[in-house]
């Protein structure tokens, strides 16, 4: 019974800490708040901001740096990040598979664009410990206003072909 019950403290305990920890990382990250010498806080003011005209960009402007971050899919990666180079194009991507490893894949060529065929080469492992090797094409269809695409990926992995659906957003 006294186990039970200094469990169950020690559940409050790590809850509340959760919570006030969560608290003072939002207000750290806005930065809104500021503190006088007696420890009380006031919000700063809201800085007023001038409406501004919206430019969409050029038809063929392709997918501009930064609008994708994460890839999730059935393949090769599964689950992972996005990478620009200097000049602001989609590099890579990179993250876990379903093959419980950890996959690497690079676009050649030509920046990456939107509905159009678009190469790229990769390697990783597969069961943490085998590796693999990877080339072919990927087809970005975009699904929304630039900012999420369905990849479809047709490539060899090794020597055995294969098809795969990817969200890039």
């Amino acid at each position: 019974m006294a186990t039970w019950a200094v469990w169950r403290w020690s559940a409050v305990a790590g809850a509340l800490l959760c919570v006030v920890m969560l608290g003072a990382v939002a207000v750290a990250q806005t930065g809104d708040v500021q503190t006088d010498s007696a420890q009380t806080v006031t919000p700063e003011p809201a800085p007023t901001v001038a409406p501004q005209a919206v430019v969409a960009p050029p038809a063929d402007a392709g997918v501009p740096r930064g609008a994708l971050e994460r890839v999730l899919g059935l393949g090769f990666p599964t689950i992972g990040s996005i990478r620009y180079d200097d000049e602001g194009n989609l590099d890579r991507v990179s993250g876990f598979n379903l093959g419980l490893g950890w996959s690497f894949r690079y676009f050649t060529g030509d920046p990456w664009e939107p509905e159009a065929f678009n190469s790229y080469w990769g390697w990783g492992t597969i069961a943490l410990i085998i590796p693999y090797v990877e080339f072919g094409f990927s087809y970005p269809i975009p699904i929304s206003e630039g900012d999420r695409f369905l990849v479809i990926d047709f490539g060899l992995l090794y020597l055995i072909p294969y098809f795969q659906f990817s969200m890039y957003y």
